[in-house]
């Protein structure tokens, strides 16, 4: 880790003076306060970083220009000159104003620390000063940081303390004005720090300390009531003095038995009434001083951060010389905006652009007799560019500067501009008033990057435009009325959905400028982690779980705690795992860091959950045979369907199906919520013999015979036998017709003997309820029975049939059961009508019965 480290200063000298005196420091010692803060023991040798010699950088530039005028008039008095060593009393004639010169060295750092520190070997005089000038980066210009804020020499081994932070590569800043100042006694003054951080880094300023010359015979601070630094170790003597620490006790020094200023490094390091003012900002200092001659040297202290993180502390010393000229005006420097060339006006010293040619006109201006000349820096701020004057050795110069912008432009451009002013006073000084113009260069219109708000939060939109006006915003898509103003430069947008705005420039437009820009507005939505917890049922190997949310896990980051059990990167939505019975947390980020998650998941490994059925017997039964279902294991059971089981829950069951029929167990654990769906065919042999219920006929009626739970599939064999034999073996449910009372039997088998069946069904024939036809038609196509009329009962002994028309005629007479009327008599055919009939037999058990009845006969 580099840093490259530069010893200023600044010399001035007179013309019959000795020459520009350039110090003579030769090393720096830096220390690693991250290994040691300043407590009473040994330091070791490695903590400390001694520096080889600086070396020294000749002066440069030509003296010549920076004469000034002869003082008027030769009645000059010596009481007002400055009592200094560098500028002689008898001064009557012209001096050189201020020259800088540096020593430099490259530190190579062993290692990072949040605060390192710098001191110098010796103190300074007559304004040097130490720069840090940038860590791993390369050189600027910054010439008058201080470090050393003693430079009285009765103070030289008690120097301040530079600090800077190695973690964060930077530069330290530059400031565009010179550390000398001249302030009129009862005149209100600004100092303007015109501070530059090259890293856009944040800076925050404060007064330290006064110095000044201290006289037996003049009221004159000379040193702080408190300064913020330890005192400096000699590190070249061992052991190392590491006692002291906190703040240096000096105070200002008033001369015994006299009334004096109470002076004070906040609102008057010097003579100003505490009027003294430093903006923590920018550093520009404002006050009045009440009293001439004064010569004061105020060290302001700046804090270097980025993004809230400290990056290091720098001091800076102004000289202030107050003189009593009531009627010197400081001159003004100002831009004139009707001769400005593709260029908008932002304030009297600043301007906008977005690209050239571009043509600035400014004026310096000074009361009368006020003798103005003015140089600038813009071959170093604004390459390429020209810069011509008018009215020089006069009190009003005009300027007018003409640039072409390189294509790579953006960003603010400082041009420096120097007015000297000799107007002649009672001063032997040239008055030196330094100006900053500010191009801003930008393509136009600028809406801002793209960016991500979270859910339920606003955003204020930076919107720029290059004259910063007349600036409309309009909404492209997204959330409806989320703007909380439409013409104004920076409003708040509060969208609900990631929302695209447009920043429109309504103005005049500039050549080159960008009149429309957008800026998406991405909305990182809130989410919450769905329930994951898991029951592992049986054994597992490797299990894999996926983390989900309610939005898109893509953009979340996930980590898994602990990381037992998991096998590869903990670190995502989906993981494998060896399963155990375990919780994890689920920590889920979005990308954006706008909302942190956590969800608990817990994982239960039920390892014996491994129901299985057993069946016996294994292979079959026969219908009416019973078989039993066992579910192996300790779980608990539930059965369907609810057909010819023993019992629908239980491990244990017994059915007794008439076919093939499957059972389902519903098997769930008695330790989890693990449940599985077990289900079993049963092969059934469906053979079952039923004759049917015994009966009784008429004598000569006819009958199926065969129950409604005979049961025959296929590849049954079936045989119906009565006590005369076998007969229609072809028909499982034969029509039989018995002369009497007869017994039936049906036997049924598989053809492997495995399952064998057989019942039996007896008719009864009863002769004494015969059967007698209500009609008959001796025309009938249908079949003897229906042409004829007569007892179906040929079993019977019959001793009469008789039949008689409706006047008592007897129209037919037989004791012959076969024999059956034909609806004639004597041959001749009888009238449609209504016969009545008797009847008188004996059956075959030796019953004697008599019946009578009517009969219709039809043609």
């Amino acid at each position: 880790y580099q840093i490259y480290f530069r010893r200023s200063g600044i010399s001035y000298r007179t013309i019959n003076g000795p020459n520009y005196y350039a110090g003579s420091v030769n090393s720096i010692s830096l220390m690693d306060t991250c290994n040691y803060f300043y407590t009473s023991v040994n330091i070791p040798i490695y903590n400390i970083l001694t520096n080889p010699p600086l070396v020294k950088n000749p002066f440069t530039g030509d003296s010549t220009g920076k004469r000034i005028f002869k003082v008027c008039g030769t009645g000059f008095p010596d009481s007002t000159i400055i009592n200094d060593t560098w500028v002689t009393p008898q001064f009557r004639d012209t001096f050189e104003l201020i020259k800088d010169f540096w020593y430099d060295t490259v530190v190579t750092l062993p290692e990072k620390c949040g605060k390192w520190q710098i001191r110098n070997s010796i103190g300074p005089t007559n304004n040097y000063s130490c720069s840090l000038m940038g860590t791993s980066f390369g050189l600027n210009t910054n010439l008058d940081t201080v470090l050393d804020i003693f430079p009285d020499p009765d103070f030289n081994d008690m120097n301040a303390i530079l600090q800077f932070n190695s973690y964060y590569p930077n530069q330290t800043p530059q400031f565009l004005s010179h550390p000398t100042a001249i302030a009129i006694k009862g005149q209100p003054f600004t100092f303007s720090m015109n501070a530059f951080d090259p890293d856009q880094d944040s800076l925050v300023f404060s007064s330290v300390t006064a110095v000044g010359v201290y006289d037996t015979n003049l009221v004159i601070p000379k040193s702080a009531e408190f300064i913020p630094a330890c005192r400096s170790i000699d590190f070249s003597i061992f052991p190392f003095d590491t006692t002291y620490r906190g703040h240096f006790p000096a105070k200002y020094a008033c001369i015994p038995n006299t009334n004096c200023t109470l002076y004070n490094p906040i609102t008057n390091p010097f003579d100003t009434d505490s009027t003294f003012t430093i903006d923590p900002k920018t550093g520009d200092i404002q006050f009045i001083a009440q009293s001439a001659f004064q010569s004061a040297m105020v060290y302001v202290k700046y804090d270097e951060y980025r993004n809230g993180v400290w990056l290091g502390t720098g001091y800076r010393e102004i000289k202030f010389l107050i003189f009593d000229n009531p009627y010197y005006q400081t001159p003004e420097v100002k831009i004139d905006s009707i001769g400005l060339v593709n260029c908008s006006l932002k304030d009297s010293l600043s301007v906008a652009t977005c690209g050239g040619p571009i043509s600035i006109p400014f004026s310096c201006n000074a009361a009368a007799p006020a003798i103005l000349s003015v140089s600038d820096n813009h071959n170093v701020s604004l390459p390429g560019a020209t810069i011509s004057y008018s009215g020089s050795q006069t009190n009003y110069v005009a300027g007018t500067i003409n640039w072409t912008p390189p294509a790579s432009a953006n960003g603010v451009y400082n041009l420096l501009i120097t007015v000297f002013d000799s107007v002649c006073s009672l001063t032997p000084y040239v008055y030196s008033h330094s100006y900053v113009l500010k191009i801003n260069v930008s393509p136009g219109v600028n809406a801002g990057k793209d960016t991500v708000i979270c859910e339920g939060n606003s955003l204020q939109l930076t919107g720029s435009s290059t004259s910063m006006q007349n600036i409309q915003w309009n909404i492209l898509y997204g959330t409806p009325n989320s703007l909380s103003c439409q013409n104004c430069l920076n409003p708040i947008a509060s969208p609900t959905s990631s929302s695209a705005y447009e920043v429109v420039y309504t103005g005049i437009p500039l050549l080159n400028c960008k009149l429309r820009d957008t800026i998406l507005v991405h909305v990182q939505k809130n989410f919450s982690i769905k329930n994951l917890d898991t029951t592992l049922c049986g054994i597992h190997n490797l299990i894999s779980i996926t983390a989900n949310s309610t939005i898109d896990t893509s953009g979340i980051l996930f980590t898994w705690i602990p990381t037992t059990n998991i096998i590869g990167n903990p670190n995502q939505a989906k993981i494998n795992l060896l399963p155990s019975t375990i919780s994890y947390t689920i920590v889920a980020q979005d990308t954006n860091n706008c909302f942190t998650k956590n969800a608990q998941v817990n994982i239960l490994y039920d390892s014996l959950f491994i129901p299985s059925l057993t069946i016996s017997p294994s292979n079959g039964i026969c219908t009416g045979d019973t078989i039993k279902l066992e579910v192996n294991g300790n779980f608990s059971t539930n059965w369907q369907p609810n057909y010819n089981i023993s019992s629908l829950s239980g491990n244990i069951v017994y059915v007794w199906p008439d076919t093939s029929a499957q059972y389902i167990a519903s098997v769930n654990s008695t330790i989890s919520t693990c449940k599985s769906t077990i289900s079993e065919l049963i092969q059934v042999t469906a053979l079952r013999a039923d004759a049917g219920q015994d009966q009784a006929l008429f004598d000569g009626e006819s009958v199926t015979i065969g129950g409604p739970n005979m049961l025959c599939s296929n590849g049954c064999n079936f045989s119906w036998f009565s006590t005369g034999g076998p007969f229609a073996n072809y028909l499982l449910f034969p029509k039989v017709k018995p002369d009497g009372t007869t017994t039936y039997w049906v036997f049924l088998t598989d053809g492997s003997g495995n399952c064998i069946d057989r019942d039996t069904v007896t008719i009864f024939v009863k002769c004494t309820d015969l059967y007698m036809p209500n009609a008959f038609n001796p025309h009938s196509l249908n079949s003897i029975a229906t042409q004829t009329f007569g007892p179906n009962n040929v079993s019977i002994d019959l001793e009469y049939f008789r039949i008689f028309n409706r006047w008592g005629q007897q129209v037919f007479h037989t004791n012959n059961v076969s024999e059956r009327w034909d609806g004639k008599l004597n041959g001749e055919p009888q009238p449609v009508g209504t016969y009545i009939w008797v009847l008188k037999g004996k059956c075959p058990n030796g019953d004697w019965f008599e019946k009578k009845g009517t009969v219709f006969l039809a043609r």
